[in-house]
């Protein structure tokens, strides 16, 4: 017999622990993605869900580069794939901050996001093997901004 005690405890723990992290990110004003080191979307809330107008079904699987993103610079212009923050931070290695961008929604509205992305490293690498991404709604901003 083998008492497994400290092990049914750690997992317990663990099980715990994985409930809050689900409970924080679910809460969450903010959109959160999380994408492998190929850019394809692995994760994502429910805010990311109403922000994008897509479900996660619909989400899994893309990339940054996905043309069906239909994303925009400030200033109008198209925000190529290859440089937008999440495929920048996979490329570099470097977190991105606060990087505003349009996007269009399936229905054809425009939402602005501020963007953020972390490269998530382990320990000994130097390339990362996934990323998270965090973004704010801040369409009602912009459209104070431009109604000044």
């Amino acid at each position: 017999m083998e008492d497994i005690t400290n092990r049914k405890e750690m997992e317990e723990r663990i099980r715990e622990s994985e409930e809050r992290y689900r409970s924080v990110v679910t809460a969450m004003a903010d959109g959160i993605v999380v994408q492998q080191a190929d850019g394809s979307i692995v994760a994502a809330n429910v805010a990311a869900e109403r922000i994008f107008g897509l479900s996660l079904d619909e989400m899994m699987g893309r990339t940054s580069t996905d043309p069906r993103w239909r994303a925009i610079h400030e200033d109008g212009s198209p925000f190529p794939g290859d440089e937008r923050p999440a495929m920048v931070t996979l490329c570099t290695g470097k977190p991105c901050a606060d990087v505003v961008m349009g996007i269009y929604k399936p229905n054809g509205e425009l939402r602005w996001i501020s963007v953020n992305s972390q490269p998530l490293i382990r320990e000994g690498d130097t390339k990362p093997y996934a990323l998270v991404v965090s973004f704010a709604d801040i369409t009602e901003r912009k459209e104070a901004e431009r109604a000044l």
